[in-house]
């Protein structure tokens, strides 16, 4: 169980980035002032940083919330129950809503970090899909041929692409639409090593 002092700091921590999230949505990083999400978060300055050590550091924050989104998602019994091509469409419409939630602009300035954890194995939009595919192919329904992690890494790539292409529109299409199209595709090629 989490003390209250744990507690108010969490709590602390999701009204600065989510003060920060509003902001972006429509101002650019360099429009906004740590004063201006201090203010709308209702936190001294010092309490900024004293959980972030920069704007930036803000950014990659609200894109941890992905990480628990992919997290409850692959535990979720009734998306884990479904067959490969379907859940791989539920992962993929759940990293779109979660790119069209926070709008173009702001993905797109994530983009522009070029973070290296962004690219960590570890993270769960990573490693709950590797687990996922792992234990379809334990359970037969991937064929053993299938190089698990590079299936992964293929989809994440799709996941990332579309998203990216997506920005440099300025979210002017369907991202959800145009991803899961793509994907069919994509997948096609994949058809002969899963059962789907």
């Amino acid at each position: 169980m989490l003390t209250r002092r744990r507690q108010q700091a969490i709590k602390t921590r999701e009204k600065i980035s989510g003060a920060a999230l509003e902001l972006l949505k429509i101002h650019t990083i360099e429009e906004i002032g740590v004063n201006d999400i201090c203010r709308l978060a209702g936190v001294s300055v010092g309490a900024f940083y004293h959980y972030f050590k920069n704007k930036d550091n803000i950014i990659l924050e609200v894109y941890r919330d992905l990480d628990v989104r992919f997290e409850k998602l692959a535990k979720s019994p009734r998306v884990c129950g479904l067959g490969v091509r379907d859940f791989i469409f539920a992962y993929s419409k759940c990293y779109s809503d979660f790119q069209i939630e926070v709008g173009a602009a702001f993905a797109r300035k994530v983009y522009a970090l070029q973070s290296g954890v962004f690219l960590d194995a570890k993270r769960p939009i990573h490693a709950c899909l590797r687990e996922y595919l792992l234990q379809k192919q334990r359970d037969g329904k991937i064929d053993a041929a299938l190089d698990v992690g590079e299936f992964c890494d293929y989809l994440i790539v799709i996941l990332r692409g579309n998203a990216y292409d997506w920005c440099l529109h300025e979210g002017s299409y369907n991202l959800t639409e145009k991803l899961l199209a793509f994907l069919d595709k994509a997948l096609a090629r994949y058809l002969p090593l899963l059962d789907i």
